[in-house]
């Protein structure tokens, strides 16, 4: 019996091809797209689980109130692990470090390497599976490096790497060399803790100093079974705000590991690039849920709109002694059958499509649906399902027609239940317009971000890439004599980084009483503000003929830290607006200042620059000068037109300096571009999904058309020859439409500006949602339907009613 449905379902699809192709390709789209945003969700909540530890694994994170707003940060002052290992027994085990982009070179390769720079008891806390060497071979007191499979073949290929010394590759006069004393499993690509190579660190004595200012980190630590950690988290935040003296309260928070991934966009995190976002999965998993909804809806559309020649076969059955249940086993089987052939045909779209996926989110994936048992096995048993209960109600309606009615061409009631028809349809117009409403929404963010001032001049800016330790006054004179460079400054900050290598404190808020506001310090050269281009509102520039300009504070803390402390000299500092509002001045020109230790002078105002993403206000920035700044990140602005030709003559001088360092550098406004790839890359996919969701959604409409025009032929015909015109049934067929599409229209709009407001919410300066983004989203709708509908009633107004009137 089951080979007899088929041949009947075979002989069905061939019969209507058209209908029975468009079927086939909505719902294999469907499915196709629904399997990509599954394999990247399941990698993206599978982060940081692979631990043997990971449910005793915590992030430490400190939050500071500033002014109303929370501010986290994983940056904590070196100490702090260490003392709370100390004090609570609770903590079993800490490792601080942070994530460096260093170079290696081995014989002619030169091959950058995402390091962790981690101390000795990281390995009993995370399960780093080594294939050579061994912990036992690792000396902490040395450079010793522990590498990963995959960079092990890039640098040394089939050679034994152990027991070999590399050269770190590096802007230093004194390059340090390494000796690889382990080769590990390759870490996987969606841990926040990726790394191609680990940095064996052990910290000087002088890193556990308790202190309120120094050297940030981040801070991992292990802690025992079935501890509490916001428990512990308030009585560590208790005991360091005693024993540092803190004037304002410190609150720590311990981070569960397996949350770094997607749950930090809130937080100052430690320069990993792999970190996602939940509320974008919880966006991709409603997608991909929408995206299969379309696609069965369209199927049962579709399915429903062949009722009529299909209502004749089931009656001419049942007079032959088939009941209705076998009828329901039939339309099933065909469902079933059908949902098989999408099935396969998606999994091979799949597979092609898959490194295109890879190519878009920038990394391969751990998760493939074709490379997992289980996964797969999973996969066909869900597929199984939708199609069981999506073919329920085809089976259900046409099993329901009665023998004597249909095979006289009268359907009676069965042939009036389309009302949960037109609530498909306006189901699939509303995630339609859902998501084209989303979509205009993030192209007018990103155009805002893109043209809103920045406070500085982004274009024709140089950036070269790689922290700068040595002095290159000779290397800035040689370049500046290029023609085509307009100025250089060595600077702490590079641009869409929060500060850099800057230093951090809080002070006490002015406008805020028992709350702290964060400051940052900004160390460059004389020439910072002239580079950037970033004007003064108030007072002066840095200045070589002001001998208090000229103090070289690094020098003469190094030299004698008591007494600059006693000192009365002030050094010059420039503050921003932002700054110079929050602390309260409002006469800052000639003010007095302390930070993290140093006394200075205000000598001006600068404009407010943003300094990171439109993600983050402007923070408070103190700005410091010497005047042979000799380390920090090389900007150099170019004169317009002349960006590749000097990038190149300016590559030249720098390898002339630093021979064996590839010239990494980027152009800032890329650079700047870089900080909303995520929102880039959800512009493109919203962009996407809405072209794929209206292309299913207007598959469905076009069935729901032939359907209607079907029930309606002899209607059609009488009108004609009355005198009805082709606009006249074109309006009487699609005004139904129209309507339902209007109706979803509606209902969108308020669920549409509420989720919108909500993403929106993740800037800080960020565009209001204005009513012709929803004029801009109907006109687009109620375009593409029309043109979806028109097909199916301009051919049925366009017919000869001699045709539908005859049988009369």
């Amino acid at each position: 019996m089951v080979k007899n449905y088929l041949k009947i379902a075979i002989r069905n699809f061939w019969k209507h091809k058209v209908i029975s192709a468009v079927n086939l390709l909505g719902l294999t789209l469907g499915l196709t797209a629904c399997l990509l945003i599954t394999t990247y969700i399941l990698d993206e909540v599978s982060a940081d689980k692979h631990w043997s530890k990971k449910n005793q694994l915590f992030r430490l994170v400190e939050v500071k109130q500033n002014g109303t707003a929370e501010e986290k940060s994983a940056f904590l002052i070196s100490h702090v692990a260490n003392t709370l290992h100390t004090k609570f027994p609770e903590v079993e085990a800490y490792t601080r470090g942070n994530h460096l982009e260093w170079q290696f070179k081995y014989g002619n390769k030169t091959i950058p390497a995402k390091t962790w720079a981690v101390e000795s008891d990281a390995f009993p806390m995370f399960d780093f599976h080594f294939l050579e060497g061994g912990i036992s071979s690792v000396d902490f007191n040395n450079n010793t490096l522990v590498i990963s499979q995959k960079y092990a073949q890039q640098l040394f290929g089939k050679e034994d790497p152990i027991g070999k010394i590399i050269p770190r590759v590096s802007n230093s006069d004194s390059p340090e060399s390494f000796k690889i004393a382990g080769v590990i499993e390759n870490i996987p690509t969606n841990s926040h803790l990726y790394a191609d190579v680990l940095f064996l660190k052990k910290y000087a004595a002088s890193y556990d100093e308790l202190s309120l200012f120094g050297n940030v980190y981040p801070q991992y630590v292990l802690l025992n079974e079935n501890v509490n950690p916001e428990k512990l988290a308030a009585k560590a935040s208790a005991y360091l705000t005693t024993l540092l003296k803190s004037e304002t309260k410190i609150r720590l928070a311990f981070q569960p590991l397996q949350e770094v991934h997607l749950k930090s966009h809130a937080i100052d995190n430690d320069g990993s690039d792999s970190l996602g976002d939940m509320q974008y999965i919880y966006l991709f998993s409603v997608i991909a849920v929408f995206l299969l909804l379309l696609a069965c809806i369209n199927y049962v559309n579709l399915t429903t709109a062949q009722s009529l020649q299909r209502g004749r076969e089931t009656g001419l059955r049942k007079v032959l002694g088939a009941n209705r249940r076998e009828v329901i086993w039939q339309f099933l089987i065909e469902s079933v059958g059908f949902f098989a052939l999408c099935w396969l045909l998606s999994l091979w779209m799949y597979k092609l499509t898959l490194p295109v996926l890879y190519t878009f989110i920038g990394k391969p994936l751990t998760i493939n649906f074709t490379q997992s048992i289980p996964l797969f096995l999973c996969l066909a048993l869900v597929t199984f399902l939708v199609s069981i209960l999506t073919g329920i109600y085809p089976a259900l309606l046409l099993s329901s027609y009665k023998p004597a009615n249909v095979l006289k061409g009268f359907f009676g009631k069965a042939n009036d239940r389309g009302n949960l028809r037109r609530v498909l349809v306006v189901t699939q117009f509303f995630v339609s317009t859902l998501l084209i409403v989303a979509t205009i929404v993030v192209y007018k963010q990103l155009y805002f971000i893109n043209h809103k001032n920045l406070g500085f001049y982004k274009d024709n800016l140089l950036h070269i890439e790689g922290w700068v330790d040595k002095d290159v006054t000779a290397i800035k004179h040689e370049i500046l004599q290029n023609p085509n460079v307009v100025s250089m400054t060595i600077s702490q900050w590079g641009p869409g980084d929060m500060t850099s290598g800057g230093m951090s404190m809080k002070v006490p808020d002015p406008l805020n009483p028992g709350q702290a506001a964060t400051v940052y310090g900004l160390g460059a050269d004389f020439d910072f503000l002239k580079t950037m281009q970033i004007p003064l509102k108030e007072g002066r520039d840095f200045d070589m003929s002001y001998a208090v300009d000229r103090i070289n504070i690094d020098s003469l803390m190094q030299l004698d830290w008591t007494k600059y402390e006693t000192t009365d000299l002030g050094k010059s500092l420039i503050i921003n607006e932002t700054g110079a509002r929050k602390l309260g001045l409002k006469n800052p020109v000639g003010a007095s200042i302390q930070f993290n230790g140093m006394k200075g002078r205000i000598i001006g105002v600068m404009a407010d620059y943003h300094s990171t993403s439109f993600h983050n206000e402007v923070p408070i920035i103190l700005l410091r000068a010497n005047a042979h700044y000799s380390y920090g990140y090389p900007l150099i602005r170019i004169r317009p037109g002349k960006l590749a030709e000097t990038t190149a003559q300016i590559e030249s001088i720098w390898k002339k300096h630093f021979p064996d360092r590839q010239f990494d550098y980027t152009y800032v406004d890329d650079r700047l571009e870089k900080l909303y790839m995520n929102e880039q890359q959800l512009g493109k996919l919203f962009g996407y999904f809405s072209a794929l969701a209206i292309f299913i959604s207007c598959l469905g409409l076009i069935g729901l058309a032939a359907f209607a025009t079907e029930r309606r032929t002899k209607e059609i015909g009488i009108r004609k020859v009355l005198g009805a015109t082709v606009a006249n049934i074109f309006t009487l067929l699609s005004k139904d439409f129209l309507k339902l599409i209007l109706i979803a229209f509606v209902i969108a709009i308020p669920l549409s500006v509420y989720l919108m407001n909500q993403w929106l919410q993740k800037f800080a300066y960020r565009i209001e949602i204005s009513w012709w983004i929803f004029a801009l989203a109907g006109v687009c709708i109620m375009g593409v339907a029309i043109l979806a509908v028109s097909f199916q009633t301009i051919k049925a107004a366009l017919s000869n009613p001699v045709n539908s009137l005859r049988n009369e």
